[in-house]
């Protein structure tokens, strides 16, 4: 099963977010990991093939600003496929995730917000 997980506060969203998949991670995923976190009306997101220290290592996502986001991880996935989540709509200003498999819908990478 997927790690999905909020956060809204007064705080930097980010590295709430990645505390609280770390704690996740040994039950619910390390094989995809992606956070979004909204900042003055735009959305910023990172997600990577990899567990929550690959997301940090390899990325900026502990500079995100915001302090409202989503995150998710996914376990046992193939290493191989790109990360789906958060998913992005194609305007760049919806980020979604889901629990589970998603198949190629309007809630894949890309999908229309139209």
């Amino acid at each position: 099963m997927c790690g999905i997980i909020g956060y809204a506060g007064t705080r930097q969203a980010a590295p709430i977010l990645l505390e609280m998949l770390r704690r996740q991670q040994p039950y619910d995923g390390d094989t995809s990991t992606g956070v979004a976190v909204i900042h003055e009306g735009k959305l910023y997101y990172r997600s990577i093939v990899g567990d929550v220290d690959a997301l940090i290592r390899e990325t900026d996502v502990l500079e995100l600003p915001g302090t409202l986001g989503i995150a998710h991880t996914r376990p046992g996935a193939n290493k191989a496929f790109p990360p789906m989540h958060p998913n992005i709509s194609r305007n760049g200003k919806m980020a979604l995730v889901t629990n589970g498999t998603t198949p190629m819908t309007k809630y894949s990478p890309g999908w229309s917000d139209a």
